[in-house]
């Protein structure tokens, strides 16, 4: 301990007492709280008990402020304890997202990724050193692309079955199935048309088609008053009689009725009065009939007698339906399919079933459709006419696939129908388009089959006429199918089963020339 002789001369003593007491004080972990400044007066008490004191003080201070810390880091802790009780669980949470998404995208990702950088990296690219920089990847095409690039009235009357079109900057090359030979065929009979002065229809549709995968080898026609749209793609055309088919497929598929079923009717043929749709009865004045004869000579009164007291609302709308009426068809031609309306009322079923209405409409097309049921075992086919699409490049971008809408009915009930159709071209209303077909030398190695249909529009300035059949060879091989609509105006010319004889034997006169050529080759 140092010690200090009061003397107010000696300045030099008093500063070196003050250094060596806070050297003390600091060896010994301890500071006082004040420093003395000056001198004691010499009535305070001994330096000894003051310095006493001044400890004392600074030890109170040194606990408050300990007491002081301890507080504030318990603070501390607690406030940190309730932020990670917070934040933890969303932490873990998130921690074990990243984990799993990182551990999904190396177990399955991560391979395709680099599959696809190494495909990549092995074609063309611009090289900077031996740096390879990827193309990108062509954009692919949906029928629904297709649908919305290709418009109708674009497809109708090609005269090269391939055409280039432009979309978002880019020049596609589209190959459609048209077989030229007869697409030209029809073209000829267009240009036919346009020289009449008399008899030029005011309307013309013609739609071949191959029945099993739905590929339309031709498409030609035209309406005079709208030469922006494709007659073959509309469907604003009363179906008429064509709808018979969908009424005697529900009749042999849904009641057990035969080409050989017996019925009655009274009254005309082409005529429907409730009177006639009375209960079948075999009465002096009624005529008996088999379903086959009704079925090829449309007669309206048994077909109509089918729908409003046998088959009935629901089964007449199941069978619409599956054939395709009110249906969303995925095809890459943007056509309109069958409309169908049916009511609570039975005798607008008989006129449904009998296509006596104007509220059922079809397409072209859509009647291609619906012959081609028959010859494909019962299956409908969706129609199609692009092959490929490819770019500047010769990239693939689409490739047609042969589709089926439904199976529409069973292959027994196909076959029933395409014997009541072969009626309609032997001594149906057909009879005399197809005269003499047992005699010529291409028409008599086929079977032919078709219905006819016919019905005004609501002004009656317009009478359509329809055929939609089939033709293959007798072992089936080859096959097609047809649907012609002419609208006639003032004057009745070409009828549109005429347009379907024509058509049956041009395709076929070239397809047994070929055949022949390749015998005698081989």
């Amino acid at each position: 301990m140092y010690s200090y002789s009061h003397n107010h001369s000696d300045k030099t003593s008093w500063r070196t007492f003050q250094k060596n007491l806070q050297r003390e004080a600091k060896q010994n972990g301890k500071q006082n709280s004040r420093v003395l400044k000056k001198p004691l007066p010499s009535n305070q008490p001994p330096f000894n008990m003051r310095n006493s004191l001044v400890l004392k003080q600074s030890g109170k201070i040194q606990r408050t402020r300990s007491l002081k810390k301890i507080i504030i880091s318990f603070s501390i802790i607690i406030a940190l304890a309730f932020i990670m009780q917070q934040t933890l669980p969303v932490f873990i949470k998130g921690t074990r997202y990243i984990f799993n998404e990182a551990s999904a995208f190396f177990k399955h990702d991560a391979a395709e990724f680099f599959k696809q950088l190494t495909s990549t990296q092995s074609g063309i690219h611009k090289k900077t050193g031996n740096t390879k920089i990827p193309q990108k990847a062509p954009v692919l095409l949906s029928k629904q692309d297709l649908r919305t690039i290709l418009e109708p009235q674009n497809l109708l009357n090609l005269k090269d079955n391939r055409i280039t079109i432009t979309d978002v900057n880019r020049k596609l090359n589209v190959v459609t199935s048209l077989d030229m030979r007869l697409q030209n065929f029809l073209l000829d009979q267009l240009d036919s048309l346009a020289l009449l002065n008399r008899g030029k229809p005011e309307v013309i549709a013609m739609v071949v088609m191959e029945p099993d995968t739905g590929r339309i080898l031709a498409m030609a026609g035209f309406d005079s008053h709208s030469s922006d749209i494709n007659p073959c793609t509309e469907a604003e055309y009363p179906a008429a009689s064509i709808f018979k088919m969908v009424t005697a497929s529900a009749a042999v598929e849904a009641k057990g009725y035969s080409p050989a079923t017996t019925m009655y009717f009274s009254g005309g043929k082409y005529t429907l009065y409730k009177r006639q749709l009375l209960e079948e009865t075999n009465s002096k004045f009624s005529n008996k009939v088999t379903l086959a004869e009704a079925f090829a000579q449309s007669i309206n009164p048994v077909f109509g007698k089918l729908g409003s007291l046998i088959l009935g609302k629901d089964i007449l709308e199941k069978y619409a339906s599956s054939f395709g009426f009110n249906q969303e068809i995925d095809s890459e031609i943007n056509f309109k399919p069958g409309s169908f309306t049916i009511t609570e009322n039975s005798y607008q079923w008989a006129e449904v079933a009998c296509g006596f209405n104007k509220t059922t409409t079809i397409s072209p097309v859509f009647g291609a459709m619906i012959a081609s049921t028959m010859l494909n075992s019962g299956k409908t086919p969706v129609p199609s006419l692009v092959e490929s699409v490819t770019d500047v490049k010769g990239t693939v971008l689409y490739k047609r696939k042969s589709e089926t809408l439904n199976n529409t009915v069973k292959p027994d009930t196909a076959k029933a129908l395409m014997q009541m159709m072969n009626g309609t071209v032997i001594t149906g209303t057909a009879r005399k388009s197809f005269r003499g077909v047992d005699k010529d030398n291409v028409l008599s190695k086929l079977n032919i089959g078709g219905k006819t249909g016919s019905l005004s529009n609501y002004d009656k300035t317009i009478k359509f006429d329809w055929f939609s059949g089939f033709c293959s060879d007798n072992k089936e091989k080859e096959k097609i199918v047809v649907s012609v609509l002419v609208g006639h105006g003032k004057y009745i010319g070409t009828k549109a089963s005429i347009y379907g004889r024509l058509i049956f034997k041009e395709y076929f006169n070239n397809y047994f020339a070929l055949n022949a050529k390749a015998s005698t080759n081989g």
